[in-house]
């Protein structure tokens, strides 16, 4: 992250942008150009020299590169362009602290440390899986001779002495001591950038690897939690954008936002994940992140829902925005709405099952539509199927048919016909209630249907244990009839007995037949 407040900590970012990530060491000028980092003018020129002939004539400009060559070796470009960096102070001072020095007398061992810091990382970055558990005691010991290098006196020593021995105005004491206080940062933002690598290539091990290495790492906890959120904080931004242009999208043209909420849940998935690799889950950013989404799709899918009546297009994006909801009140706003919506959605999945017994709703025949349906159920291995039917038959308004005009009750001495018993209350106050036949008490249950207290909306089938009640009714007064016809009641349990086997049997046989029509389809 660019830290420029300043012509020096300008100078300080453009020093340090190449040397980040796997790419840490790789461009670094001095190994680029197989340069000591305290090498005299003359020798960079007559280097500089020989790369430019070899450059001319086509052939391989081979750089001693010590113990740490590059391979593939530098193209001419790169070797311009190291070329070129060293002739800025701050650029050849930056990289010369990141790379191996030389002793400065015999017996000198300061530099050691500082060299194994850098043989160390060079190898955890450069193996051919960084993130490997394998590498995970090259990074401990890296990290853990960074942490030291520069804490250690000495190494800022020398450092201020090469700033002095430069000479340049562009680089002075002052641009060192920024440079001490930014390093520890920057080795730390380097393991980062490979951890969010990871973790956008869905590799959350890996990321969780260097994630801990961090942890255990010598750095200071304050340290690595400020770069880790410096690492997100582009995609926070990122999140936040895409979830104003959804809420802008839902509230200019709803019947966009299911699109618009749709596209917010794509554009966002890859930069929450890494905020919540990054940060964990339960921070405070990453909930935050992950809330402002659910809130935006719980938006879009409501708008929407309003917008068209589409109940069944609407619940999926209600789903995402609930997997993702973080605070309370977001997942109970969520949950409430999916409340208000699913029911319907669910039947509106279920409308080719509803289809299938259209005309006899529309007949006013209810109750035999639901036979129907149970049979079916009943019938098919069809688990998707079976599912649609459950759900249609546990709704009490699903299979409903048209009413011509609303039944009227009208009971004068206690005789006739009166509507009662409302149940099964819905969101909009509207309920189901029964209408019975009274001789002075509700004797049998007629039909049920769906009103309100100003409209009735349709016939619903009636109740089993209604139904079951209705028919022991009509058997009894069978009974009653044909012993008041004739007198000797010796077969008339048997009249009745066959006259509902019959009715029994012929309605079976004719559920079935439209059952087996109804699964060959």
């Amino acid at each position: 992250m660019s830290q420029a407040t300043t012509p020096a900590d300008a100078a300080l970012d453009t020093a340090l942008e190449p040397l980040t990530g796997r790419a840490f060491y790789r461009n670094n000028i001095f190994r680029i150009t197989g340069l000591a980092p305290d090498a005299p003018a003359a020798q960079v020129r007559r280097r500089r020299e020989e790369a430019a002939l070899a450059a001319r004539l086509g052939t391989p400009f081979a750089a001693p590169a010590g113990d740490l060559p590059l391979d593939p070796p530098p193209d001419p470009d790169d070797l311009r362009g190291a070329f070129e960096s060293l002739r800025d102070p701050v650029i050849r001072f930056v990289h010369e602290m990141l790379w191996l020095w030389d002793e400065e007398r015999p017996g000198d061992t300061r530099h050691e440390q500082h060299n194994a810091a850098i043989r160390a990382h060079c190898a955890a970055l450069e193996s051919a899986d960084p993130g490997a558990a394998a590498n995970a005691d090259s990074w401990a010991e890296a990290l853990r001779a960074w942490a030291g290098s520069l804490e250690d006196e000495q190494v800022w020593e020398r450092a201020y002495r090469r700033a002095r021995e430069l000479d340049d105005p562009r680089l002075t004491i002052g641009t060192v001591r920024k440079l001490r206080y930014r390093l520890p940062a920057h080795i730390v933002s380097a393991t980062v950038s490979l951890a969010v690598r990871d973790a956008e290539d869905g590799d959350e091990a890996g990321a969780d690897r260097y994630l801990e290495l961090l942890d255990d790492s010598p750095f200071d906890d304050d340290l690595v939690d400020r770069m880790l959120r410096d690492a997100v904080r582009g995609r926070e931004e990122r999140i936040g954008t895409a979830c104003r242009e959804a809420e802008n999208m839902a509230g200019s043209d709803p019947k966009r936002s299911l699109a618009a909420g749709e596209e917010l849940i794509s554009r966002t998935r890859l930069d929450l994940l890494v905020v919540e690799t990054l940060l964990g889950r339960g921070d405070s950013t990453t909930d935050a992140v992950y809330d402002a989404v659910a809130v935006a799709t719980n938006l879009c899918a409501v708008s929407y829902w309003k917008a068209t009546s589409e109940h069944s297009a609407t619940m999926p994006l209600l789903r995402a925005a609930l997997e993702r909801a973080r605070d309370t009140g977001t997942i109970e706003l969520i949950k409430g709405n999916i409340e208000v919506i699913e029911p319907d959605a669910v039947i509106e999945e279920a409308s080719g099952v509803l289809k299938s017994v259209y005309g006899l709703c529309q007949a006013g025949k209810v109750d035999a539509a639901r036979d129907r349906l149970m049979a079916w159920r009943g019938r098919t291995r069809d688990e998707t199927l079976r599912r649609q039917l459950s759900t249609v038959l546990a709704d009490p308004r699903a299979i409903r048919g048209p009413v011509a005009r609303a039944p009227r009750d009208l009971a004068p001495f206690g005789i006739g016909t009166t509507t009662m018993g409302m149940r099964d209350f819905a969101n909009d106050g509207s309920y189901i209630a029964t209408r019975w036949f009274l001789l002075f008490i509700p004797i049998v249950p007629l039909a049920s249907y769906h009103q309100d207290a100003r409209f009735v909306y349709g016939k619903v089938p009636l109740r089993p244990a209604a139904r079951t009640w209705r028919t022991l009714v009509l058997l009894a007064l069978l009974y009653l009839f044909v012993d008041l016809v004739d007198g000797d009641g010796a077969w008339h349990w048997l009249a009745v007995a066959v006259a509902a086997g019959s009715y029994l049997l012929t309605r079976f046989l004719r559920v079935n037949a439209w059952v087996r029509i109804a699964e060959s389809r």
